[in-house]
């Protein structure tokens, strides 16, 4: 255990295309990591009132450490709360927090996964004052 590290991250909302303005209630954050493995934890809720603005992918910003995405790994698992999910297909549906492909970014995208149908990113455009998120994801890094 030469290389661990634990510690607090404020999380962000954001738009994956244009960022937008999404204020917080609650943005909490906790980060353990041993070696290459992060495991974050976080709950946000939006205020009673946001200004928006955001467009594409709705993305939970700030990690404390970049994904590594050539290892292309990460799990996490993902509660919501007065989320408008924007389900388009029948059948069972599940929600989950991935990387953004393609990025070593400090980012996070949310996911729908439905019935007999590919996985679709939750678009900005959903977000709703006091929605609300408590998630947990474990990936690689770059550092």
């Amino acid at each position: 255990l030469d290389d661990y590290e634990e510690g607090a991250w404020t999380p962000t909302v954001l738009g994956q295309g244009t960022a937008g303005t999404y204020e917080t209630q609650t943005a909490a954050g906790f980060y353990q990591k041993i070696g290459r493995a992060v495991t974050v934890r976080a709950v946000v809720q939006l205020a009673s009132s946001i200004s928006g603005g955001g467009t594409g992918s709705y993305l939970f910003g700030g990690l404390p450490f970049n994904l590594d995405v050539s290892d292309n790994a990460g799990a996490g698992t993902l509660i919501m709360d007065g989320v408008d999910i924007n389900r388009t297909a029948s059948g069972v549906i599940n929600m989950g927090v991935a990387n953004p492909s393609g990025t070593d970014g400090d980012q996070l995208r949310i996911l729908q996964i439905e019935d007999n149908a590919g996985f679709r990113t939750l678009p900005i455009s959903q977000a709703a004052a006091n929605d609300f998120f408590e998630f947990t994801y474990t990936y690689a890094t770059t550092a």
